[in-house]
């Protein structure tokens, strides 16, 4: 489950990088972030490799990957990400607004209280 305070940060920094956001729609799947997420405000993001229309688990995905726009995405979304961090780490009210959330998250969707 994404935080919404995050995701807004973390929006405004990989824009700030010079990237476009876009809604595509993703594939279903699953990752340990939605364990993450139960527990601690959490951010799932994806970001593109310009230029390629290759599907994850495949041959020409591979080829995508090992390319200079592949270089140029790790190096965006790990500069969103570092910033990200810096944000909410300075920013007191940032932080209570995250841990604000999670602990108002119906019960059953966080386990805010095993925290104490």
């Amino acid at each position: 489950v994404q935080n919404p305070v995050l995701a807004e940060i973390w929006d405004r920094n990989l824009q700030a990088t010079g990237r476009e956001l876009t809604s595509a729609a993703l594939g279903g799947g699953s990752s340990d972030m939605g364990n993450v997420s139960q527990v601690v405000p959490s951010i799932h993001p994806a970001i593109a490799v310009l230029g390629s229309t290759a599907i994850p688990h495949n041959a020409d995905f591979a080829d995508a990957a090992a390319s200079p726009a592949a270089d140029a995405a790790i190096l965006d979304g790990a500069t969103a990400l570092v910033w990200t961090v810096l944000d909410v780490a300075l920013d007191a009210e940032v932080r209570g607004d995250l841990l604000r959330l999670q602990a108002e998250r119906p019960e059953g969707f966080t386990r805010a209280a095993s925290w104490a």
